[in-house]
């Protein structure tokens, strides 16, 4: 956000006169370029997954699948904590507010990371959390068409899955294949009978048929 004309002159005039030179914003930035927002990964939860917006932005449209954890455990309290950033390792709530964070000098981009866990009102029905976690822990994922970074955390402290309904039966039964050894809660959303939102059952695999909801109806 921008100052008035009046008071961005008097902070200007303030400032010590190196960093009003071209060379403290170019180092600055290369700071933050190779500082915390390079040596730092954001991962995103919820609180919830009854949600169907979120179900259709972030589930491949219902076709993609919720994990439940449990918040309570290591990966979420410190596990991979650090001593060169603040907030690094613990699981916050985002906070969601009117005003965007204001950012007098460039560096404070890397040091207020407090601002990391801020976001318009506009998406609070979200209720999303967010953990910082340093870039060292994480394992490269080659995909294509592009790599990605994920973090490895026991399945034990996995409580439960949601799959999606507009998920393929043969998506599910690999899913179920693959957790039978785990004590975990796998189940099926459907869109309600009655109501423009989804509803929840536990998975029976002798029961699944395939069939693809036709969500141009606002499930």
């Amino acid at each position: 956000m921008s100052l008035p004309e009046s008071e961005a002159e008097e902070f200007y005039d303030m400032m010590p006169e190196y960093y009003k030179t071209l060379d403290y914003y170019s180092e600055t930035y290369l700071d933050i370029e190779a500082g915390a927002r390079a040596s730092l990964a954001i991962l995103c939860f919820s609180e919830i997954f009854e949600n169907i917006l979120m179900w259709s932005h972030y589930a491949d449209n219902h076709t993609g699948l919720c994990i439940g954890y449990d918040a309570e455990c290591d990966f979420f309290n410190s596990m991979y904590g650090c001593n060169y950033s603040m907030n690094v390792g613990e699981l916050k709530p985002v906070v969601y507010t009117e005003e965007r964070p204001q950012f007098i000098l460039p560096s404070d981009l890397v040091n207020n990371t407090n601002d990391w866990f801020k976001k318009s009102i506009d998406w609070s029905y979200e209720k999303e959390h967010r953990i910082l976690l340093p870039m060292g822990n994480a394992t490269e994922i080659a995909l294509e068409p592009e790599t990605i970074w994920g973090y490895k955390i026991d399945p034990v402290n996995i409580k439960k899955i949601i799959m999606g309904c507009r998920m393929k039966s043969e998506h599910k039964q690999y899913i179920h294949k693959k957790i039978a050894s785990y004590d975990i809660e796998l189940i099926d959303a459907k869109p309600h009978p009655s109501c423009y939102k989804l509803k929840f059952q536990s998975y029976d695999a002798n029961s699944d048929v395939n069939i693809v909801y036709n969500l141009g109806m606002d499930v």
